[in-house]
């Protein structure tokens, strides 16, 4: 099971370089469920952070789009074209995510075990990377 958790940490942590940057990805928290000796507990424990981590992020989404509505130097078609590109572009970013921490994962785990608390991992990661990328770009901006 150590190896297992290793491993998992070890993904957990190039889900973040690959997809954006090493610098964004420093600043995540590490794995919550690192601890966890057993692929159950590892699995409810990420279910549990992965639940919380979308929250977050239908969070920063819906106060992106509200941002945009403010935008004093915009017409109002502009506002609408904007909230659409975004919107279209979040519906592409979560198939991406879902894709992506999908068979690709599960074939990377030879469809073993350690598959599901890696599967949960990857889509946690993803998940707060782009919560920082909406956050960075819209509510720091």
């Amino acid at each position: 099971m150590k190896l297992s958790s290793a491993l998992i940490a070890v993904s957990f942590s190039l889900a973040g370089f690959n997809a954006s940057g090493a610098a964004l990805a420093q600043s995540l928290p590490a794995n919550p469920c690192e601890s966890e000796s057993s692929t159950y507990a590892q699995s409810a424990c990420l279910d549990k952070a992965l639940k919380a981590a979308d929250g977050e992020l239908n969070a920063v989404y819906k106060k992106a789009l509200e941002l945009i509505d403010k935008d004093d130097m915009m017409s109002a078609e502009q506002h609408r074209n904007w909230k659409q590109a975004l919107q279209k572009a979040q519906r592409a970013w979560v198939a991406f995510r879902d894709a992506d921490c999908g068979e690709p994962v599960g074939y990377e785990w030879s469809q073993g075990t350690g598959m599901g608390p890696a599967t949960l991992a990857c889509l946690l990661q993803k998940t707060r990377i782009r919560t920082a990328e909406l956050r960075q770009r819209y509510l720091e901006r």
